[in-house]
């Protein structure tokens, strides 16, 4: 991720073949920030999982897709935006990047229907003339157009990391390259602050400029969504919507889709019990790397497998725990692990909950969450 974020923010030219090195010195200046984030105590976990820190919106599942087209007899123009509840000055577009990136063509509809929040970012990115669009907060990715979840990695982990370490700005235009799509074209990622902590990213090349994009724009697809808007800013570390029922043993969990590398992760259920958020955190970092090198790893010279024996080992669930501490009741903390299909769940449970029960409680909650992720 370190050398990810130094071709994201300098390109692999530079850095594979270099020129002057002070020139480079100076240059990787500009990624410090964002390599320092991934050193500290961070709130994300998608450079260990190589999976996208998601939230999941109040009004719903993260896998709620549509493209939207134009109603008839409407037309959007192109080139419009600035800022949402007050823009200082924009900053100069720049002239001199690369190519336009590659426009999202014929991606089917989904059969679910599209939420409130997915419908305005969809017809706002047409109307900015770019299909790669992403609402963001403290890092974690709310919504985003199918072309954006469809980014390569690292990028697709990079982008909002980099939006989430910055300094708080209302507008941005900032150069970046692609690590696996584009690593020596730079592009341009736009950021419009719509509220405090809550950013609109759009990924395109020379157009629209930064000085086009007006708040009318702004207003015409956002103003209607303030409230739901608002509802997003405290889901920057609890991933999860207000209200979700979760056990009362659950000191944290960390969700993963393995084929849409996508992530839910938060450490904020009953934050006033033992142990710390940071020791959470960490605790979660070392179990991942645990089961996912021993106990969930792919076998070395696994023979070819049938489709139907593929697809029952699919719908197999596995699981495994570790109990840190003496395994009496009350005496130590739990961590379980539990995999069906393409979705593995990551919790930490308190020291009452019993092991015994730790399999059909991480069952349970991963099936009230996978109609989110």
């Amino acid at each position: 991720m370190v050398f990810g974020a130094m071709v994201l923010l300098v390109g692999l030219e530079e850095l594979t073949n270099i020129r002057n090195v002070e020139r480079l010195k100076k240059e990787l200046r500009a990624s410090y920030r964002l390599i320092d984030s991934f050193l500290g105590d961070s709130e994300l976990i998608g450079d260990l999982t190589q999976c996208v820190d998601c939230v999941v919106p109040p009004e719903g599942s993260l896998l709620q897709v549509k493209e939207l087209r134009p109603r008839e007899g409407e037309t959007h123009e192109h080139g419009h935006q600035a800022s949402f509840e007050s823009y200082g000055r924009l900053f100069p577009p720049l002239t001199h990047l690369g190519s336009h990136c590659r426009p999202c063509s014929g991606l089917p509809t989904r059969s679910r229907p599209a939420s409130l929040t997915q419908e305005a970012l969809s017809g706002f990115a047409e109307a900015a003339g770019t299909a790669f669009v992403s609402l963001v907060v403290s890092g974690r990715v709310v919504a985003a157009t199918e072309s954006w979840w469809r980014l390569g990695m690292p990028e697709a982990v990079l982008l909002p990391w980099l939006v989430g370490s910055l300094p708080p700005q209302a507008a941005r235009d900032y150069p970046v390259y692609l690590p696996h799509g584009s690593p020596t074209v730079p592009h341009r990622l736009l950021t419009l602050t719509l509220l405090p902590g809550l950013e609109l990213c759009l990924l395109c090349g020379p157009r629209p400029p930064l000085s086009q994009l007006d708040a009318q724009l702004l207003e015409r697809w956002w103003q209607p969504l303030l409230d739901p808007l608002r509802a997003c800013l405290p889901l920057g570390s609890r991933a999860l919507p207000a209200g979700f029922p979760l056990h009362t043993d659950i000191l944290g969990l960390l969700l993963l889709h393995l084929e849409l590398k996508r992530c839910l992760f938060t450490v904020e259920p009953s934050g006033d019990k033992e142990p710390s958020s940071e020791q959470r955190r960490r605790l979660f970092r070392s179990f991942y790397t645990l089961v996912t090198a021993t106990h969930f790893a792919p076998e070395p010279g696994q023979p070819e497998e049938k489709a139907e024996e593929v697809v029952h080992r699919a719908q197999v669930p596995r699981a495994c725990y570790l109990v840190l501490g003496a395994e009496e009741p009350g005496t130590g903390w739990r961590l379980v692990a539990l995999q069906l299909g393409p979705r593995r769940l990551l919790l930490l449970l308190s020291a009452q909950s019993p092991t015994h029960g730790l399999r059909g409680l991480a069952t349970h909650t991963l099936h009230a969450l996978t109609p989110l992720l």
